[in-house]
């Protein structure tokens, strides 16, 4: 059986809060890049297709993504946790200087996952470029109005 001081512990719990930090950095910067707002419209064959597929991968990034950053910041605390308890019982086991304890670090900000800012079809939810040409057209199956970003078929 190997012993793991604490040393270890707290390399391996840093570790995983930097990438907590630097998933979320990703993301951030992902999204910044998202510039697809409204663009589906201008294909016109495929377009809307295109735009779901490409809509719903983007929100599988952003709930997969924020989700790991947060486990990697959560198992990283409680290994940090494990190392400071650590020095906390060895330091209580014998006399003389106690082992300076060091603080946990901050990782991920993210409390809950994130969503893309910007989507390809009525990505601003305003209408599209346009909309006057079709408006009457597009009914509910009820028969009343919708607006293009209501997600009605």
């Amino acid at each position: 059986m190997t012993t793991v001081d604490a040393d270890t512990y707290f390399r391996v719990g840093e570790g995983l809060i930097k990438i907590s930090t630097l998933l979320e950095g990703l993301l951030r910067t992902l999204d910044k890049g998202l510039a697809v707002a409204r663009s589906a419209g201008l294909y016109p064959y495929g377009g809307p297709s295109w735009g779901r597929s490409f809509d719903q991968s983007a929100a599988d990034i952003f709930e997969a993504g924020p989700t790991a950053a947060m486990a990697c910041n959560a198992l990283g605390i409680q290994i940090r946790t494990a190392g400071q308890n650590l020095i906390r019982s060895e330091n209580g086991s014998h006399p003389g200087t106690p082992d300076p304890i060091p603080d946990i670090q901050k990782g991920t900000t993210l409390t809950m996952n994130l969503h893309p800012t910007q989507l390809s079809i009525g990505g601003t939810e305003g209408n599209p470029d346009h909309w006057s040409l079709v408006e009457s057209e597009v009914t509910r199956a009820v028969g009343s109005r919708r607006s293009w970003h209501s997600g009605s078929p």
